[in-house]
């Protein structure tokens, strides 16, 4: 697996009503319709029951906890950001900040 597809993350509402935080994907970008293009494919290739948007949750999930634990972390490794990396259908996708991931070389 050579390539890596970027897909940046930000910050935002999680909810409609309320005030809720966290991150979500930045849905304008190539590398989140690959992603959701891969979910697609594996969910078929399996044929689960589950939905894309179940599995997209659950990637949100699996992120956000791997970046709260890069945050209680982060001042003993003296790191500038946290990238994510998830492999899907036999394509690696790395999930972060956009400002982090542009220094990223994929």
């Amino acid at each position: 697996m050579d390539h890596k597809i970027k897909v940046p993350m930000v910050r935002g509402l999680t909810r409609r009503i309320g005030s809720r935080e966290g991150w979500l994907f930045d849905g304008h970008s190539e590398g989140y319709a690959a992603m959701t293009a891969a979910i697609e494919r594996a969910i078929k290739a399996v044929q689960s029951d589950f939905t894309a948007t179940a599995i997209s949750l659950k990637v949100i999930e699996m992120f956000t906890k791997a970046d709260a634990d890069w945050q209680a972390e982060k001042a003993q490794t003296a790191t500038v950001g946290h990238v994510f990396e998830l492999e899907l259908g036999g394509q690696s996708f790395l999930l972060g900040d956009e400002r982090v991931l542009a220094r990223v070389r994929a």
